[in-house]
């Protein structure tokens, strides 16, 4: 299948389920909220904490009370892969400079066996873990690891997954590819867009976005995004430092 028609494959099938925030596949799932981080985890192999690491018995493995872990919020114990014996303790942190993650600590030793970046996880149980959060990132970045060989892998994709309604605040064009090339539209600003998806993949350190316009008109654009605040086109901005 080429690359042409994974696109418009992809096309369709976030519009048949943009904008769900659970999908069907994770309804089995128990929901913990907390500040900031939403987990949903198998409740049949799993058993909530969900208390700050200072605020933990002082004999627990992961009790900390004299740095900047302590307000770190243990949530759960929680098994990877429902079929194994691994049990970990999943910590919610903000980090030291707001970089919201899930970390994972083995049950015995307390060590920090990996992390994952996001505010909200889902654990099948299948040794696949699903994440979302406009965090170290220009928008709501969905994204899929794998716990393989006692790691952390992320699953790359060819494109990742926008679906932001939202409106330009200066003109941009689009283009045929994602290399800018071929003008197909010239969109003034305060104009009503939509953005699809966004490829990673073209150079480094500068997204492209595939946006739709109210008409139907879909073509490539570079959107410039500011640091905590949007420039050309709202809530697209890096949520990060």
């Amino acid at each position: 299948m080429n690359k042409t028609i994974s696109l418009l494959l992809l096309i369709i099938s976030v519009s048949l389920y943009s904008q769900q925030d659970i999908p069907v596949s994770f309804k089995n799932l128990t929901e913990l909220k907390l500040d900031g981080f939403n987990v949903f985890f198998q409740s049949e192999t799993s058993s909530i904490i969900r208390k700050n690491r200072n605020k933990l018995p002082k004999d627990h493995v992961l009790y900390i009370d004299d740095n900047l872990d302590k307000d770190d919020i243990v949530a759960i114990k929680v098994k990877l892969n429902s079929k194994t014996d691994s049990i970990f303790y999943l910590v919610c942190s903000y980090g030291p400079s707001y970089d919201p993650e899930f970390q994972f600590y083995s049950i015995t030793e307390g060590k920090l066996v990996g992390s994952v970046p996001g505010t909200k996880i889902f654990i099948p149980g299948n040794s696949n873990l699903y994440l979302s959060g406009h965090n170290n990132s220009e928008f709501n970045m969905r994204r899929k690891y794998k716990f393989e060989g006692g790691k952390f892998i992320w699953v790359k994709q060819p494109f990742y997954y926008v679906g932001l309604e939202t409106k330009t605040i200066n003109p941009i064009k689009i283009y045929l590819n994602q290399n800018l090339t071929q003008e197909i539209a010239a969109l003034p600003a305060n104009y009503d867009i939509e953005i699809l998806i966004a490829d990673y993949s073209t150079i480094p350190y500068e997204v492209r976005y595939l946006v739709k316009t109210p008409f139907g008109l879909v073509g490539w654009t570079k959107i410039l995004a500011g640091q905590y605040k949007s420039i050309d086109v709202e809530g697209i901005f890096y949520n990060g430092d």
